[in-house]
């Protein structure tokens, strides 16, 4: 609840997502703007989170919602196929994903140069493991990257 409150209560120049979760399970995805906040809560224990605005998609300055609804679809759909048997292996296959390329859950710099899209590549992946207490990071596209192990 606290960070809850610390995240949600303080004023913001810029936009950010925040992923909180307890040590009894509970997770709740927060979409940040200088406007407020939106919350997404877990359907079947799940919660995606696609790098976009999906509660209030109207804030993202980017207008592509079409990429946003693929990558965001294709996520919550691999998942719950994977329901009650997930683990970081998977989670890390899945961010692999290239259907719907270019505009893929693995997205490359592949767009052109169009000015909407300049920069928009993923450049990071993360996966926290709370009942291992590791994190797992890879730099740059998973598909050509490798996912390192931390303890956290």
């Amino acid at each position: 609840e606290e960070a809850y409150r610390w995240v949600t209560g303080i004023k913001r120049s810029v936009s950010n997502n925040s992923l909180l979760v307890s040590g009894e399970g509970k997770a709740i995805d927060i979409e940040a703007s200088p406007k407020g906040c939106d919350l997404i809560h877990p359907v079947a224990g799940i919660v995606t989170h696609a790098n976009h605005f999906s509660v209030n998609p109207s804030l993202d300055v980017r207008t592509l919602p079409s990429m946003y609804k693929n990558r965001q679809v294709r996520l919550a759909d691999l998942l719950y196929h994977y329901y009650g048997k997930i683990t970081p292996e998977i989670i890390m296959d899945v961010m692999k994903d290239h259907e719907y390329y270019p505009d893929s859950i693995c997205n490359h710099n592949n767009h052109g140069n169009t000015k909407d899209m300049i920069g928009l590549m993923t450049v990071a992946s993360m996966i926290v493991d709370f009942a291992d207490n590791c994190a797992y990071i890879c730099k740059g596209n998973p598909c050509m990257g490798t996912y390192k192990k931390y303890a956290i």
